[in-house]
């Protein structure tokens, strides 16, 4: 027997480069190319192209997730072509509420056995956030 949802969550999971746009938006206004740099410059961030950053936009706009803003960074200093994109008060609070939920989804799976006795690789034994490795047993290798 397939297993049926029967209730969606308030909002729809987003995908990692939805996220990561809301993530660099965070930051301040930027148009598209802005935008694929900001994100590849986040090693942890999905590879983000301008198909998949532009189909996010379209949906985002649609969502009220981001608008499309009038204001204009220094004319001499900009192309007329460039549309720039920001965050909405509805996009920052669905970015917030991705953040939470991730952070729960990475405190259970700390709590489960496949974890346990691991920690980042790169940070001593308090806890920082980092690529998993198995703790060597006490007293040996």
């Amino acid at each position: 027997m397939a297993f049926k949802r029967t209730t969606l969550p308030a909002e729809p999971f987003m995908t990692p480069a939805v996220y990561h746009i809301l993530l660099a938006l965070g930051d301040g206004e930027r148009h598209g190319y802005a935008l694929l740099r900001a994100i590849a410059a986040n090693p942890d961030a999905p590879n983000v192209g301008p198909t998949t950053l532009y189909r996010a936009l379209r949906h985002m706009l649609d969502d009220t997730l981001v608008v499309i803003t009038d204001e204009r960074p220094d004319p001499a200093l900009d192309d007329v072509r460039r549309e720039y994109y920001r965050l909405t008060p509805r996009g920052r609070e669905v970015a917030l509420a991705e953040t939470e939920r991730l952070g729960r989804i990475v405190t259970t799976a700390r709590a489960k056995p496949l974890l346990q006795g691991t920690r980042p690789v790169d940070a001593p034994a308090s806890g920082v956030e980092g690529a998993w490795r198995p703790v060597p047993a006490a007293g040996g290798a």
